[in-house]
C-alpha cells in the first residue's frame, strides 16, 4: 500500500504543480492586461477560488490513500484493528470532502469558461443567448448534484463514514455484482457518480457549441484560426476524457472492492478540468516571455488588426462585419470599465449616452460609432459650397 501511495502522490503533486503554474501563468496575464491586480474580472477571482478547491482535492486524495475509507467487504471491516477503523473512518470522512471540492472545482472550472463566452458572444445573438441557458443549466446541476449528495443518497450523512455500512440502518443498501456482496451506497457513490457524471459530459457537450462556430466565422488568417480552434478544442478532449474516466471510475469500483486504483483517473480528470480553463487566458504572458508579440500581430501581416479608416464601414452589414474581423484581435482578452458614449441608431440618430462595459464587440462598435458621430459633427459645420473646403467662421469670427 506504501507503494501505491507514493505513485499516487507523485503524480498528484506533479498534475498539481502544471495546474498551479497554469493559474499563475493566466493571472499574470491578466495583471499585463488590466495594470491593476484591483482590476481583475470576476472570473479571475473564482480561479483564484478553484487553485483552493483544487488543492484541498489532491490532499483530501492523499488522505483517503494513506487512511483507507468503508469502501471495503464486510469481511475486511471485521477484521480491522480499533486503530485501523479509525484511520478507515477518517479516510471516509476525507473522501466525502474531497467529492465536494472536486464537484466545485469542476462546476466552478465551467463558470469561469461560461463568463468568457458571455463577452465573446456579445456580437451574436444567438449564442448569446445559449450562453445565458447553458449559465443557468450549470447552476441548477451543481445545485441538483449536491443537494441529491449530502440529502438524498446517504442518510443520515453520517452514513458516509459508517463502518460497517450495515451499522447505518436507514442507508440504502444496493447489490453490484454476482457474488451475493453487497455495497451501500454510502461506501461506493453509484448512483451519485451516474448523476454528476451525466450532468458533467452533457454540459460539457453544450459548451462545444460556442466558441469553436464563432472562431470558424470569424474573419482572420487561417494560421490563428488554427491555432484557436486547437486551443478551444480541448474542451471537446475534456468531454471525451471524462467519459474514459467515468467508466473506469465504475469498472475499478465495482469490481475491485478496497482497491484505490481509480484515483488515478480521479486526479486527472480534476487536472484536465484545470488546464483547459485556464491555457486560453495565458497567451499574453507566453507572448512577452518568447517576444512573440501581441495576440493582433501574430498569424499574417496581411491581416493587421488596426481598425479600418474613419469612412468605413458605414452601412448596417459593413459595421456587422467589422465587429467581425475586430472580434478576434483580441479573442481571450476584455476592457474593463465604462463611460458615457454617443451611439448611432440603425435609423441614424443618436442615442443617449448609457454607462456601459466595453467588451470585444462593444469596443468595435463603440469605435464604428464615434467615427460616424465626428463625421456628422464635421459636415454640418462646413459651408453649404461644393467648392470650398473652409470650415464656416463662428459667429464670434463674423
Amino acid at each position: 500500500m506504501s507503494d501505491f501511495v507514493q505513485k499516487l502522490a507523485v503524480e498528484t503533486w506533479t498534475l498539481w504543480t502544471l495546474g498551479a503554474l497554469l493559474i499563475a501563468c493566466r493571472m499574470v496575464s491578466r495583471r499585463m492586461r488590466f495594470r491593476s491586480w484591483a482590476n481583475l474580472q470576476i472570473e479571475d477571482w473564482l480561479m483564484m477560488v478553484v487553485a483552493v478547491t483544487f488543492t484541498a482535492v489532491m490532499v483530501c486524495l492523499g488522505e483517503v490513500a494513506k487512511n483507507g475509507s468503508n469502501f471495503i467487504s464486510d469481511e475486511v471491516a471485521a477484521s480491522l484493528t480499533p486503530e485501523e477503523k479509525a484511520m478507515a473512518i477518517y479516510g471516509s470522512k476525507m473522501a466525502l470532502a474531497m467529492e465536494m471540492c472536486a464537484l466545485a472545482t469542476i462546476w466552478l472550472v465551467k463558470i469561469c469558461l461560461l463568463i468568457l463566452y458571455h463577452r465573446l458572444t456579445l456580437a451574436y445573438h444567438l449564442q448569446h443567448s445559449f450562453v445565458k441557458l447553458i449559465f443557468v443549466y450549470c447552476v441548477l446541476a451543481y445545485a441538483i448534484v449536491v443537494i441529491l449528495l449530502l440529502g438524498y443518497w446517504c442518510t443520515p450523512i453520517q452514513g458516509y463514514w459508517a463502518l460497517p455500512v450495515e451499522n447505518c440502518r436507514w442507508c440504502c443498501e444496493m447489490r453490484w455484482d454476482d457474488a451475493d456482496s453487497n455495497a451501500a451506497e454510502c461506501a461506493t457513490f453509484y448512483k451519485h457518480m451516474i448523476t454528476a457524471t451525466s450532468f458533467n459530459i452533457s454540459s460539457d457537450l453544450m459548451l462545444l457549441c460556442i466558441p469553436i462556430p464563432i472562431v470558424v466565422q470569424s474573419r482572420i488568417p487561417l494560421k490563428r484560426k488554427l491555432i484557436l480552434c486547437c486551443v478551444l478544442g480541448l474542451g471537446c478532449f475534456n468531454a471525451i476524457f471524462q467519459i474514459l474516466i467515468a467508466i473506469l471510475n465504475r469498472y475499478y469500483n465495482f469490481s475491485n472492492p478496497n482497491d484505490l486504483v481509480y484515483t488515478y483517473w480521479y486526479v486527472a480528470e480534476m487536472a484536465t478540468a484545470v488546464y483547459v480553463g485556464n491555457i486560453p487566458l495565458c497567451w499574453q504572458f507566453i507572448a512577452h516571455v518568447f517576444k512573440m508579440g501581441t495576440w493582433a500581430s501574430f498569424g499574417s501581416e496581411e491581416h493587421p488588426a488596426a481598425p479600418p479608416p474613419k469612412n468605413e464601414p458605414g452601412t448596417r452589414r459593413e459595421r456587422k462585419r467589422f465587429i467581425h474581423s475586430m472580434l478576434p484581435a483580441s479573442l481571450w482578452s476584455t476592457n474593463v470599465g465604462g463611460h458615457g458614449e454617443t451611439t448611432i441608431r440603425g435609423n441614424g440618430t443618436a442615442a443617449a449616452p448609457t454607462r456601459i462595459s466595453k467588451t470585444i464587440s462593444e469596443e468595435a462598435i463603440m469605435r464604428v460609432d464615434e467615427d460616424h458621430d465626428i463625421e456628422l459633427a464635421t459636415r454640418q459645420q462646413r459651408k453649404p459650397s461644393w467648392t470650398s473646403t473652409e470650415n464656416v467662421p463662428s459667429r464670434g469670427d463674423a
